[in-house]
């Protein structure tokens, strides 16, 4: 049968466990400050402490004698104080109850907490929940794939027949003699593939010890990234290695706006009459946000607005009755620029896709870096067809 504690017994275990507290305290913020610690040191240390403490709670929780004296309320009070030292010394404030923390000075709380970690940052203690999505910004890029042609091919390039000439027919009498009418060609327009790649190095520990998908990750960031390079050549590519541009096209006609710094109403009503009736029905407006403000700025000669918001989402917006798409590689309005594009995009332009997005991921090139390279590439070509189907508006100089 054990015995309580006198109380010299209770204020030397008092001073005791302030010691080697105090003194875990001190060695082991000096190994953090070095870049000492280890996970195998700290979880030592920290098991001595607390058998230490165990031993300490054993003998405090004893049974006391009965009738204290005054001088044995004080010592239970001390005893309890020291339980409730033990309780923040293992589960911190937020293990303890609001009797535990009374029984405690203010001043011997901590003000701060220290995280305790490894020099790579691994935390111990506690650990935070890491969910599966990651924060990103939007990656903007023109959508000419939801306008125009697309069709895929199993060969390096399209060839589409295509009528570059035709005959006009003549009134002739009854009896007159008839002629060849003249003019009616055809030929072949060619849209070549061409090829987009991009190259991802990641180390091998990256993907030994990420809990999260790394490599879907990956190939969604490839394919956003290839949908960029594809909508900014579809908009200004030289033909040259990359897609045909709808502005780099010497042969699409435009009309001229009317003013040498803005675009106006009376513009956009003559881009879209001099466009033929066949396209403009089925025609799409295309340029950048920043116009599209401009545009529902505009009124007409009736003081109407040229802009028309739709009325569901099964009534688009529109410009003159006809949708429009933001194209964010379009020209912003300035002199002399192309702001503005109007026409029957599926029958003007067309994209031909080759090999979607491929990946090799090559364990051995960069094996001696101790990483994977990730190979993407995608074989495709974009080019106008048609430039009788497209028109641009320019900006008066």
């Amino acid at each position: 049968m054990t015995t309580a504690l006198t109380p010299e017994q209770v204020k030397d275990s008092i001073d005791e466990l302030g010691r080697t507290w105090k003194s875990f305290r001190e060695e082991n913020d000096k190994l953090l400050a070095e870049g000492k610690q280890t996970q195998v040191q700290w979880t030592e240390k920290l098991h001595k402490l607390n058998e230490r403490m165990d031993e300490l709670d054993t003998k405090l929780n004893r049974r006391p004698a009965p009738q204290l004296s005054p001088k044995d309320t004080q010592d239970e009070q001390a005893r309890r104080q020291k339980a409730a030292f033990l309780n923040f010394c293992r589960y911190g404030l937020e293990g303890m109850s609001a009797e535990e923390k009374s029984l405690l000075a203010k001043d011997s709380l901590p003000g701060e907490k220290k995280s305790l970690s490894s020099p790579q940052g691994v935390e111990y203690l506690a650990s935070p929940e890491v969910t599966n999505e990651i924060i990103k910004g939007v990656v903007e890029f023109s959508p000419i794939r939801t306008v125009a042609r697309v069709r895929t091919t199993g060969a390096k390039s399209v060839k589409i027949r295509k009528r570059t000439g035709t005959f006009a027919a003549a009134w002739i009498g009854k009896t007159a003699t008839r002629t060849e009418t003249t003019g009616l060609k055809y030929g072949l327009e060619e849209v070549p593939t061409h090829e987009l790649y991009a190259l991802v190095d990641i180390p091998f520990e990256d993907l030994e010890d990420s809990d999260f998908n790394l490599e879907a990750e990956l190939n969604l960031e490839a394919s956003e990234q290839f949908g960029v390079a594809e909508g900014l050549s579809s908009v200004s590519g030289d033909a040259v290695g990359e897609w045909e541009g709808l502005l780099t096209n010497a042969a699409m006609g435009f009309t001229v706006s009317g003013d040498a710094n803005l675009i106006t109403g009376d513009g956009l009503i003559q881009l879209y009459v001099d466009v033929k009736d066949a396209y403009a029905r089925n025609g799409t407006w295309m340029l950048k946000r920043d116009s599209i403000g401009k545009v529902r700025k505009l009124k007409d000669s009736q003081g109407q607005y040229v802009w028309m918001p739709g009325l569901s989402s099964a009534l688009p917006s529109t410009i003159l009755d006809r949708p429009y798409v933001e194209a964010v590689d379009m020209p912003t309005i300035a002199a002399s620029a192309f702001p503005v594009l109007f026409g029957d995009f599926r029958r003007g332009y067309t994209v031909i896709d080759r090999v979607q997005i491929a990946v090799i991921r090559d364990q051995f090139t960069q094996a001696n870096n101790g990483a994977v390279r990730f190979h993407f590439r995608k074989r495709s070509g974009g080019q106008v067809v048609n430039v009788e189907a497209i028109r641009k508006l320019k900006i008066s100089t």
